[in-house]
């Protein structure tokens, strides 16, 4: 166990330091961005996943360039690392491993058909894969289109599960935020989002959550607090700590974090 927990964490520590080796690699190629948070608790469309502390790091290369032509793609890596043991009977989410590895490559359609800067438009292949599950993994299709209003910026995003455990899952969220200047490199932000779920094998179909996050950062740094909202219990039922094991469901309200991002 030991040797698994070092393990995760050299490639925890692998990540950043292979960011940072692109960023020289790729300094005239590619944009390179590089960040992550440590908050407590992770939490997805509303189900609580692990109510102990988590680092969720994550690698973004974009707009590869070869000669005076650019590519619009992206690939995204994220993980979650659990920094503490989940939920009693459950060793899914255990301290010092990668619970969750996600793998994404996105084709900006609007740079494609070369529309208004502003616009968002975009079509991903999204991979979730669970290490500490059984290798499992999800297949989905991820969908964005929104417009960079300078104010809210409105975004739409489905991302339908084509293939693995939760086959035929589709989930829609619209999205709004902005950031206010301070001034001297200091901003804060605002974001709220909203998330209907369409469930196979006869799950309820709905509206399951809502998130409202509130974030203050200086250059490179941030601290934010998230406030996750249960809109029908039918779609995302009470779930949460239980004397025989986990069950998948809302538990956490609130997530408090602090996190960076770097672009090179």
């Amino acid at each position: 166990m030991k040797f698994t927990k070092t393990i995760a964490l050299a490639l925890a520590a692998g990540v950043i330091a292979s960011a940072a080796f692109a960023e020289e690699e790729a300094k005239n190629s590619a944009e390179v961005y590089v960040g992550g948070t440590v908050q407590s608790a992770y939490v997805a469309t509303g189900t609580t996943c692990n109510d102990g502390w988590v680092f969720q790091p994550y690698v973004d290369v974009s707009n590869f360039k070869f000669g005076d032509t650019t590519i619009p793609l992206t690939f995204e890596f994220w993980g979650n690392l659990d920094l503490e043991e989940g939920f009693p009977g459950d060793d899914t989410y255990e301290s010092g491993r990668f619970s969750e590895i996600d793998l994404e490559l996105i084709l900006d359609i609007a740079a494609v058909l070369g529309v208004d800067d502003n616009a968002i438009l975009s079509l991903g292949y999204l991979q979730y894969d669970y290490p500490t599950n059984g290798g499992r993994s999800d297949h989905l299709i991820d969908f964005k289109v929104g417009y960079k209003d300078g104010y809210l910026t409105p975004t739409l995003r489905t991302k339908y599960r084509f293939a693995g455990n939760s086959k035929e899952m589709c989930e829609i969220g619209f999205m709004v935020g902005h950031d206010f200047d301070l001034g001297d490199d200091l901003y804060f932000s605002l974001a709220a989002d909203c998330w209907y779920v369409s469930q196979p094998d006869g799950g309820e179909d709905g509206f399951a959550c809502a998130d409202y996050t509130a974030k203050l950062g200086y250059k490179s740094i941030y601290a934010f607090a998230t406030y996750v909202q249960q809109i029908d219990d039918d779609v995302l039922p009470d779930g949460g700590r239980t004397a025989d094991g986990y069950a998948w469901g809302y538990d956490t309200e609130w997530i408090f974090g602090v996190g960076f991002d770097l672009a090179f």
